[in-house]
Formats: structure tokens, C-alpha cells, sequence
């Protein structure tokens, strides 16, 4: 009985082992099916995940396409309104083109050649072309020369004034030497630059018809010819940019912008030396009353006939009258090499004229002397030479009038001059002799940059020789060369 017993019990305890072991099979399965299905649901959760990721990606490129064209749309319609300002901008210049030549009566062989800028273009254009109309030995020259005549002060730098005077460019300008107009470009334009382009092309116009830079060119070995040729061209600017203020901008209104764009900008003109402020006077003021003089006879067909005979020396244009049929005498200098010595090197050889030996002697003198003693002036030369080594300057100037009285009546003047500079010459040497046999003024000591040669006067008929030196030895040889 007891082992039937021990086998019920191992049956039982095998069935209990069975069932139990179903059972975890049973849990395991299930399990497992659960993770299956989670892991199912993972990738489809991973799946719908990448796929929205993906659905962002391409709507955030959508989005930027959108922008992109957007801005493309922007930029071409902002390109498409630049065309039609320049459009506009190339139309006004056409017209103010057309405005001019019907008022000037001129009309050029061909078409203008124009060059647009972008504002900060035009300042490196201009200041090549500064360098190239007053080259840096021409303006030393002129420096040198104007120092011994006391029209500048030894301390100034004439090129840095030259530099200061124009240091603004205007907003275009004719360049003779490219025949180009160049213009910086713009959707509007003020009355100073509208102002400007009619100056520019105006200037284009005169080279074109007139062959302003030929004109130019051969005069450029005497200075006081080149001025009268630049006094008729400015003088021409002047009178026909009143005209065209009065008949298309309004005179009252633009005069301001008419002298800023003759005269220069007030202050840079009002801190300039005072013979640059003269020149700029001479050329827009005297030169207008001088194509005036001729514009009021027959109009603009006079003018044209002064460019076909231009004024010789600025005598004519200080005296309108006098043009055409007092020209200036020419004079000739001989070398003075041989007399100075090899150390003396040549620096320049020119023509003073009449307007700017009246600046010379308006420095000592009133204005209204000076004019007296420089009326009747007829021609001159001078020739300027430094010493190598020291520094001290020669200047010849050989003076021809109208005749004897003139010459007289320009020595009695000038002995007040140098009177004024150098101190007057004792009474007794002034009674023992005459102007003829030469007056000697010596000169004051000081640095090389500041040397002031003494001066020599001598008179013979309607010659008067003038000679800077730094010895009254020198300065006689000098003017017995001259003779």
C-alpha cells in the first residue's frame, strides 16, 4: 500500500511538474510574442518617425525655396527698377545734351563718349587726372618762380595747395586727353551735378568743334598764352551756364551751385594761396567779360570766331579792345649758361604777361598802380636757372612796352616795388644816376629755402630788364647778356 502511495505521489508530482512547465512554456510564448510586438511597433513608431523627419526636411526645403524665390523675385525686380533708372538717368543726360547744343548753336562731329562711375570709382579717376594736368616739376617750376616774384610764400607747397583747392571731385568731368566724359551715375540729379555734366560737356563740345586739346598743345610753351586760350574757354563756360540757369534751372535759384562749380568750394577756395585765388577769378570772371564783349556783337557766332583766332596773351583779355590786332612782341633771351657758369641749371623759360605781372606788383602796390604800371605792357620773357650746390636762384626778366613813356611810367612804379621790398636805395646813389645805368636792391640773408636774391633795374627805350642774383656782379653780367 505504502509504495502504491509513493507512486501516486510521483505521478502527482509529475503532473504538477508538467503543468507547471506548460504553463512557463506557455508564459514564455506569450512573451515573446509581446516583444515581438512591441518591437513591431518600435519600427513603425522609428518608421513614422523618420518619415515626419523627412516630411519636415522637405518642407523646410520647400520653405527655402520659397524665400530663395522670393529674393531671386526681389533682386529682379530691384535690377529691373536699376535698368529703368539708368534708363531715366542716360535719358536726362541725352536731354541735357540737346538743351546745350541748341543754346551753344553747335552740334559735335560725333557722339560724346561717355563713361558711368560708381561714386567711389570716380575719386581715383580724378586724381590721376590731376597728376596728369599739373605734373609735380611744372608745379615746381611755377613754385620757384612765384616765390622770387613774392606771389607765394617760400613755406607753402604749391603742389599740396593744387591738391587741397581740387580735393573734391566734382560729379563728372571732360578728360581732353581720353576725349571721355566721365560722370558718376545716379537715379536723381542736383543743380550742382546737372550743372557739372552741362560744364563736362560743354568742354567736350569745344574739342570736338574747336580742337580744344590741339589748341592746348601749342601753346604749352607759353604759359601766359595758355592762360588767355583757358581764360576764353572758362569765360565761355561762365557766360553760357548763366544762359542756360536762366532758360532751364532758374537763375536766382542756382547761383550758388554756378560759383561752386566756376570758383571751387568756398572754404578749399578761401584757404588757398592768394594767387590761386586770382587765377580762378582771372579765368571765369575776366574771361566771361571778354567773351562777353564779343558775344553781345554778333552772339554765339563771334565766340565761334575767337576759337578760330584765339586771344594771344592775357593783355587781350584784360583789354578786349586790343584783341585782335595788338598781339604781344616777341622777345627772345639768350642762353646765360656761359655767363652764370656750368653750376647753374635751367629750370624754366617762359612768358610772364600782363596779368601776372600785375599780381606781382599788387603785392607792394594798390591795384589801381599796379594796373597803371602793367597797361602797356607789350611782350616779355624770362628765364629762371638754380645753382646746383647752393640753391640760390637767377631769374631774368626782359620786359618790352608799347613804347618809351610806358616803360618809364612801369620803372617809376617798380622803384616804389622794390623800395617796399628791399628797402630804398640811398638818396645820393638814387641823384648820381640815371635808371639807364642800373639800379641794384641787395638782397636778405636767410636759410636756403628762404634765400631772397637782390634785384637789378636797368631801362633802355622800351626795354626794361629786371634780374634776380644773389650779387650785384652776377645780376650786371647778367643784363649786359640781355642786351
Amino acid at each position: 500500500m505504502r509504495k502504491v502511495w509513493i507512486v501516486l505521489g510521483s505521478v502527482l508530482l509529475l503532473l504538477l511538474l508538467s503543468v507547471g512547465s506548460w504553463r512557463f512554456w506557455q508564459g514564455y510564448q506569450e512573451r515573446a510574442i509581446l516583444l515581438d510586438r512591441v518591437r513591431q511597433l518600435e519600427g513603425q513608431i522609428a518608421q513614422k518617425e523618420l518619415e515626419q523627419q523627412e516630411r519636415q526636411q522637405e518642407q523646410q526645403q520647400l520653405q527655402q525655396q520659397v524665400q530663395q524665390l522670393g529674393q531671386d523675385k526681389s533682386q529682379l525686380e530691384q535690377a529691373l527698377q536699376a535698368c529703368q533708372e539708368q534708363e531715366d538717368f542716360w535719358e536726362q543726360l541725352d536731354r541735357f545734351e540737346s538743351q546745350l547744343r541748341t543754346l551753344r548753336r553747335l552740334v559735335p562731329p560725333k557722339v560724346v563718349e561717355r563713361e558711368l562711375l560708381l561714386p567711389e570709382e570716380l575719386p581715383l579717376i580724378w586724381e590721376d587726372y590731376l597728376a596728369e594736368r599739373f605734373p609735380s616739376r611744372q608745379i615746381g617750376a611755377e613754385a620757384q618762380l612765384w616765390v622770387l616774384l613774392e606771389l607765394l610764400s617760400p613755406q607753402v607747397e604749391l603742389a599740396k595747395a593744387w591738391a587741397e583747392l581740387y580735393a573734391l571731385p566734382p560729379a563728372g568731368f571732360y578728360d581732353l586727353a581720353e576725349q571721355r566724359l566721365y560722370f558718376v551715375s545716379g537715379s536723381a540729379l542736383d543743380p550742382l551735378d546737372r550743372l557739372t555734366f552741362v560744364r563736362a560737356y560743354l568742354q567736350a563740345l569745344q574739342d570736338q568743334v574747336f580742337d580744344l586739346e590741339e589748341q592746348y598743345e601749342a601753346v604749352s610753351g607759353d604759359r601766359d598764352r595758355a592762360l588767355a586760350l583757358q581764360a576764353l574757354a572758362q569765360g565761355e563756360a561762365a557766360l553760357l551756364l548763366q544762359q542756360y540757369q536762366a532758360d532751364y534751372m532758374g537763375q536766382a535759384q542756382e547761383q550758388e551751385s554756378l560759383e561752386r562749380l566756376l570758383l571751387g568750394a568756398p572754404d578749399a577756395l578761401r584757404a588757398a594761396p592768394r594767387i590761386l585765388q586770382a587765377r580762378q577769378h582771372f579765368l571765369y570772371e575776366q574771361g566771361q567779360l571778354f567773351v562777353l564783349e564779343h558775344y553781345t556783337r554778333t552772339g554765339w557766332t563771334a565766340v565761334d570766331d575767337l576759337w578760330g583766332l584765339p586771344p594771344e596773351s592775357t593783355e587781350q583779355i584784360l583789354h578786349p579792345d586790343r584783341y585782335p590786332d595788338e598781339g604781344p612782341e616777341l622777345v627772345d633771351l639768350p642762353a646765360l649758361t656761359s655767363t652764370l657758369g656750368a653750376d647753374w641749371q635751367i629750370v624754366r623759360e617762359d612768358t610772364l604777361g600782363e596779368w601776372l605781372l600785375r599780381q606781382h606788383l599788387e603785392v607792394r602796390l594798390g591795384q589801381e598802380q599796379a594796373e597803371e604800371a602793367a597797361d602797356g605792357w607789350g611782350g616779355d620773357r624770362y628765364i629762371l636757372y638754380v645753382h646746383q650746390e647752393s640753391g640760390e636762384a637767377c631769374l631774368a626778366l626782359l620786359l618790352a612796352w608799347d613804347d618809351e613813356d610806358e616803360a618809364a611810367q612801369f620803372v617809376e612804379s617798380y622803384l616804389d616795388y622794390a623800395d617796399g621790398r628791399y628797402g630804398p636805395i640811398p638818396q645820393q646813389d638814387r641823384d648820381e644816376r640815371e635808371v639807364e645805368d642800373g639800379f641794384w636792391w641787395a638782397g636778405r640773408a636767410g636759410s636756403q629755402r628762404l634765400r631772397h636774391p637782390g634785384l637789378y633795374l636797368e631801362l633802355e627805350e622800351e626795354q626794361v630788364r629786371l634780374v634776380w642774383a644773389p650779387s650785384e656782379e652776377l645780376a650786371r653780367r647778367v643784363a649786359r647778356r640781355l642786351r
